[in-house]
């Protein structure tokens, strides 16, 4: 089945919204302040974190600067020479120091971008998000 841009913006985008609804829910800033909670808040952390590099590996072909921030962020390959094997779960060493987080892009970037937009069609679907 072929996918159409919108449905693949929305697929990668629920994604996201439904790693951000996990670290709400599991709230590790709370669990962390308990010793015997650490190995958990470790297991919450690193299931965003790599929700967060699937994320950004799917924002390639859309967005491939944002995509290549966020995976420097995860001290991640942004290169994908096999997107199988890079969309698996568990890519990400787990313990790995990370560097100290940056945003990514801000919402003037964001609003930048997509008035230089090529693709009328492309602009027009990323307003609507």
């Amino acid at each position: 089945n072929e996918l159409s841009f919108r449905e693949a913006s929305q697929a990668i985008l629920n994604l996201a919204s439904s790693a951000n609804l996990y670290i709400n829910e599991t709230e590790p800033w709370k669990l962390i302040k308990q010793e015997e909670k650490k190995d958990i808040v470790a297991f919450y952390i690193y299931n965003v974190l790599e929700s967060c590099r699937l994320v950004a590996l799917l924002l390639n072909p859309i967005v491939p600067k944002l995509s290549y921030d966020m995976l420097c962020q995860l001290n991640s390959e942004s290169q994908v020479n096999n997107w199988s094997e890079s969309l698996k779960w568990g890519c990400l060493t787990e313990g790995s120091e990370l560097p100290k987080p940056t945003p990514c892009i801000t919402k003037l970037e964001w609003l930048e971008y997509l008035e230089k937009s090529s693709s009328q069609k492309h602009y027009y679907y990323l307003m609507l998000i």
